[in-house]
């Protein structure tokens, strides 16, 4: 069985051929007036998801014959030949349309975008296909759009990224190396124990001899799956951690928000900003303890200013329910920085 480390190296010039349309990749099928998921792809789910301007996302994995995914320090190895699929999709009267598609992603969806990670001997592979909803298809399209919506009356932009995008959210560096990993799916602690791995596991797609942790990440808008700051820190980590760790684009900052980081000064605690500007809109820390309308954290996740906002994409809107989540964990906290 061969497996590559568990942080997968990919060479940016190197781009495989990707195919023209969706249904080449044989996820999704034309059943009836829609689509439906191929038997051998799996849907999944994660506890704190990435914020992308409200919509919500249909997820599959699709494992090869024969291959398992290993578990190694609570994050997953995928085999090679693994498929990663994510589709981007709204009710159609959240934004003013009436025409969607039926599939596993639901009845009448309006879709925008289907992500796919594929892995082969080199490492990880993005691409990208628009959907065309006169069509009722979606074609690659390696170079990014705007598409001009409006959410339950907010307008905004939403972005569809192009290849090079993806990468800058998926890169990680580590040994000097440029490599490119999954996001949500990497963790285990993003899976519900016994919803999503013990269901791995039945499926063949995990080894029935592996040991899986019991803890996962809470539900972040859960009360009854963790407290306050047990959900935030969830959320922070989902919606941040990708770049502000030791080894993603923003370590250079030394603001790091991996779920598992202590309250220190390296998650924000008293942390002045490495090079103030507008970015920090006057504030003196990342997280003032007590005082949410201090903390330069809060500041940047209610803007939707380019030169301000965080995450810097992958969003237009302000997530008003995320945002209030870090508040109140922000106000619970005890402590001065002065």
């Amino acid at each position: 069985m061969k497996y590559l480390a568990l942080i997968y190296i990919i060479s940016l010039s190197a781009m495989a051929t990707a195919p023209e349309d969706l249904e080449s990749w044989r996820i999704f099928t034309k059943h009836k007036n829609g689509y439906k998921l191929e038997s051998s792809h799996y849907i999944y789910k994660l506890n704190s998801p990435l914020f992308s301007d409200y919509t919500q996302k249909l997820r599959t994995i699709h494992v090869p014959t024969g291959e398992k995914i290993k578990v190694y320090k609570k994050e997953l190895i995928f085999p090679v030949g693994t498929i990663i699929s994510k589709t981007f999709y709204y009710a159609p009267q959240n934004i003013g349309k009436k025409q969607g598609i039926d599939g596993p992603w639901g009845i009448n969806k309006y879709l925008i975008e289907t992500r796919i990670l594929k892995k082969d001997e080199r490492g990880w592979t993005p691409y990208v296909y628009q959907w065309d909803m006169t069509k009722k298809s979606a074609n690659y399209w390696p170079y990014g759009r705007k598409k001009e919506l409006t959410y339950k009356g907010s307008d905004f932009t939403y972005f569809i990224p192009d290849k090079n995008q993806c990468m800058s959210c998926h890169i990680s560096f580590k040994d000097f190396e440029k490599t490119i990993t999954p996001l949500g799916p990497k963790s285990i602690l993003n899976f519900n124990f016994k919803d999503q791995l013990e269901r791995f596991k039945n499926l063949g797609l995990i080894d029935s001899n592996t040991k899986l942790p019991s803890e996962s990440f809470p539900v972040w808008d859960n009360p009854h799956s963790g407290d306050i700051e047990s959900r935030a820190k969830a959320y922070l980590h989902s919606n941040c951690a990708h770049c502000h760790s030791p080894q993603g684009p923003a370590a250079n900052t030394g603001l790091y928000l991996e779920y598992k980081r202590k309250n220190s000064r390296k998650r924000g605690f008293c942390k002045s900003p490495v090079a103030p500007g507008i970015g920090s809109g006057g504030r003196p820390f990342a997280i003032y303890p007590g005082k949410p309308e201090q903390s330069i954290l809060t500041y940047r996740l209610k803007s939707r200013k380019l030169a301000i906002m965080m995450p810097e994409i992958g969003r237009d809107l302000v997530h008003k329910e995320g945002l209030s989540l870090v508040e109140k964990w922000i106000e619970s906290l005890e402590g001065d920085c002065l």
